[in-house]
């Protein structure tokens, strides 16, 4: 099975957003896109295909789609993040759970959980700051923009007490 298009799969179809630390040039785009296209071409969960889209999109994340059609159990996921770990031996590092992504002058940029914290402290970053929201799980969220949102109405409220921030 190749992979699909995004424009084919429904608005509900599952989505995993990874964001790498810095902006992904060119070359790293496509490194990404043929690792996870020919990974995507044999990708099966219980059997079946599991009908996947890609795209990198904002010139940070990598976005995977699968149709929602398919069950989307824990081994086929599983493959999916073994895939994209491996990509760290080529140098690019999409699993950095520690880094938080924000929109700063129209382009996202990403900083550690303390480094985020900090600028939340002094005021360069606040509830009205739109942050990449990479817990976004349909292609509809991603379609509407959903995965872009104030800081206020994401996790990052709470996780970096951005209520009590100026």
């Amino acid at each position: 099975m190749s992979t699909q298009s995004l424009e084919r799969l429904p608005d509900d179809a599952h989505v995993w957003l990874f964001g790498a630390a810095a902006p992904l040039g060119p070359e790293e785009q496509g490194r990404i896109r043929t690792a996870i296209e020919e990974f995507a071409g044999g990708w099966q969960s219980h059997g079946e295909d599991v009908g996947a889209a890609i795209d990198v999109i904002e010139d940070r994340f990598l976005l995977v789609a699968v149709d929602p059609a398919v069950a989307r159990g824990g081994c086929g996921i599983d493959k999916l993040y073994r895939r994209v770990r491996e990509m760290r031996a080529s140098g690019i590092d999409l699993l950095d759970a520690s880094l938080v992504f924000w929109n700063e002058d129209g382009a996202f940029v990403s900083d550690s959980r303390a480094g985020f914290r900090r600028r939340a402290e002094i005021g360069e970053v606040g509830p009205d700051t739109i942050v990449a929201d990479l817990t976004v799980d349909t292609l509809g969220g991603v379609r509407s923009s959903a995965w872009k949102r104030r800081a206020a109405d994401s996790w990052h409220a709470a996780a970096f007490d951005l209520a009590k921030v100026h």
